[in-house]
């Protein structure tokens, strides 16, 4: 029976030590293997406000790489735009695209963006109706609403 304790000792610390030889090897040598190709933009579209003759979409930057913002669209229709502040989009930076469109109340939009690698980010909007513009008549409405 003494000969089976360095045996069974053995067979237990064995697979501990070869788990940390594994594990160096991944780490230095192999470590090539641990990457997985390369990160993948993200936008998104967060907000779309139709307001006047305009579409205003809120984008923001939510993956871990810089993107630019280089073209809007409306229905897969490629529309002039003014993107404020800027076209540049760090992580998690926040950018207003501005698309002049006469649009119709009640009809469905696709808002989409393309960033500068050919990417395109698209936000779907079932009905489209006038945003709410903050003005002293709409206090007014809500306060008369809250007092009932």
């Amino acid at each position: 029976m003494t000969s089976s304790k360095p045996v069974l000792a053995i067979s237990a610390i064995a697979p501990i030590v070869l788990l940390a030889i594994m594990i160096a090897f991944l780490l230095g040598p192999a470590s090539s293997f641990l990457q997985f190709g390369m990160v993948l933009p993200e936008v998104s579209i967060e907000k779309v406000e139709f307001t006047g003759n305009e579409i205003r979409a809120t984008v923001r930057n939510t993956g871990p790489v810089d993107v630019n913002v280089v073209i809007a669209d409306v229905n897969d229709r490629i529309q002039p735009a003014a993107i404020e502040p800027d076209s540049s989009l760090g992580r998690f930076e926040t950018a207003v695209v501005r698309i002049p469109f006469d649009w119709n109340e009640g009809q469905p939009y696709e808002i989409g963006v393309t960033i500068d690698d050919g990417t395109r980010f698209a936000k779907q909007v079932d009905v489209a109706f006038a945003s709410l513009e903050p003005d002293v008549d709409l206090f007014v409405f809500l306060g008369l609403i809250g007092l009932l």
